[in-house]
């Protein structure tokens, strides 16, 4: 038997997917986010409810109805609002402020029918489950069968519609250059209404599925829209691959780090899920805008490598290197390099917690903090990350005052520089056991040299500067710690 959790993850996933990919191909028509989309979703939810509760049928035989209805509705937006708007020449904003009115309108007419079908038919039409209406397959829930088959079976519709058939040729063509399309010969306006179709349509199934995972009631498609958007960001906004990819990350994220994190801090955590899509958009935006499949990853993992090995091997030439780069790229180096450490560190401290009670023994004897007595593997990722995302900051401020003062006219940049790249030995091989010492210390000197060079300032100088905003950085942290005793 498939653990509850995963379960959950998997069926939460396929139906976030099925609403990505819609998302996605709206985007790729008209180059603007639809934030309606979800609520498309919902409209699926009450077709579904109508057939389950008031016709009594089995929504499995009828998933062609949300299907239809989804996609007819995504259709009429296109046609009757954002065709003539986008031919009046209509701005993006305009046009992204569009699609909030006709959320709204959508979220009255849901309202008003829920409401209709409660005094009609005196049932439960908001908060509503279909759990008890939900058939078995092999041992195991309808739904945990068929979410995934109808996701694998429309990525692979798709591709093969996208790859095989002259309407997919002339579909990609029309997408990525509508005017050289039209000179072809292919008709646009019929491919972008196709994919708006396609696109409520697959959103009206996942609607239609998603009473059998959790609460529905009108406003659920506003609920999602964030989920919706991560994956499609995350993925890559224009490739319906990406969707499909960010999808199943998004999903399984939401379910299992909520999950984890409510078993070890407590179920106070729930209700703050949706920070997770929120942060994984903003950290896709800053390190990878144009979502994961939008990398170069062999040019991505090589510029790393060079620079992890440059300012290992020779810190002197990799500071060089840098002295005109924007400290941003720095930054990112730092980041990636970061969650590398963390995920490592917390595996090091899970598999062996004899190490982890030497470590916080010895933190302990300095530091007045109370660590946890157990190392939480989820919980514990978090604050190592975002306990380092919080001290680089800080030390590089307070690091950059003192070499101000000692002559350092450069800039924060080239401090911020020479903290971030100078954490490359610590943060690649800190974790280790007990030798990990070794790669701090040499951190410290990689810095040290970072501000030499970068300040064009004496060794002497360079050493007292990292020195004195360690100490500093390090005295204040203390005495907040102190504070919370």
């Amino acid at each position: 038997m498939i653990p509850p959790i995963y379960e959950s993850a998997i069926v939460y996933s396929s139906l976030l997917t099925l609403l990505s990919i819609g998302l996605t191909l709206t985007y790729l028509t008209t180059k603007v986010p639809n934030f309606a989309h979800a609520t498309f979703g919902a409209v699926g939810v009450y077709v579904a409810f109508t057939l389950v509760m008031i016709l009594e049928a089995n929504i499995y035989h009828h998933l062609y109805l949300p299907f239809i209805i989804g996609g007819i509705i995504a259709l009429a937006q296109y046609l009757i609002v954002f065709r003539p708007l986008m031919r009046r020449g209509t701005s993006i904003v305009g046009l992204m402020i569009t699609t909030l009115a006709i959320e709204f309108i959508l979220l009255a007419i849901l309202n008003i029918y829920a409401d209709y079908l409660r005094n009609q038919f005196k049932i439960l039409s908001r908060y509503f489950l279909f759990k008890p209406y939900d058939i078995s397959i092999a041992g195991q829930r309808g739904i945990l069968i068929i979410a995934p088959v109808l996701a694998a079976v429309t990525v692979t519709l798709l591709h093969l519609a996208l790859t095989r058939t002259k309407f997919g040729v002339a579909m990609r063509a029309a997408i990525e250059d509508p005017s050289l399309a039209s000179v072809a010969g292919i008709n646009v306006k019929l491919v972008y209404a196709v994919s708006w179709f396609v696109a409520g349509a697959l959103a009206g199934l996942s609607g239609a599925l998603l009473p059998f995972h959790s609460l529905s009631y009108p406003e659920v498609g506003a609920v999602w829209i964030v989920s919706v958007f991560a994956a499609s960001i995350i993925g890559g906004l224009l490739s319906v691959y990406g969707a499909v990819l960010g999808g199943f990350l998004i999903g399984f994220a939401e379910i299992i780090i909520t999950e984890g994190l409510a078993a070890e801090v407590g179920t106070w955590v729930v209700p703050y899920r949706r920070l997770i899509p929120l942060i994984a958009i903003a950290v896709t935006l800053l390190i990878a805008p144009k979502g994961l499949l939008g990398v170069d990853w062999r040019g991505t993992t090589k510029e790393v490598w060079d620079k992890v090995v440059g300012f290992m091997r020779s810190p002197t030439e990799a500071f060089n290197g840098v002295k005109d780069e924007d400290w941003r790229s720095s930054v990112k180096h730092y980041f990636k390099l970061l969650v590398i450490f963390a995920i490592l560190q917390t595996v090091l401290f899970k598999i062996i917690p004899k190490y982890y009670e030497i470590i916080t023994s010895l933190i302990t004897t300095f530091l007045p903090i109370r660590p946890f007595v157990h190392w939480p593997p989820i919980s514990g990722f978090f604050y190592i990350l975002i306990g380092e995302l919080i001290t680089i900051p800080v030390a590089s401020l307070l690091t950059h005052i003192c070499t101000f003062v000692l002559g350092g006219k450069k800039g924060l940049g080239q401090t911020i520089k020479s903290m971030t790249y100078g954490s490359t030995p610590w943060l690649l091989l800190g974790w280790l056991p007990f030798v990990g010492i070794i790669f701090e210390i040499w951190s410290l000197v990689v810095s040290i040299e970072g501000i030499r060079r970068l300040h064009e300032i004496s060794l002497g100088k360079a050493i007292t500067a990292i020195m004195l905003g360690a100490i500093v950085t390090l005295t204040i942290f203390t005495a907040i710690a102190s504070l919370f005793k």
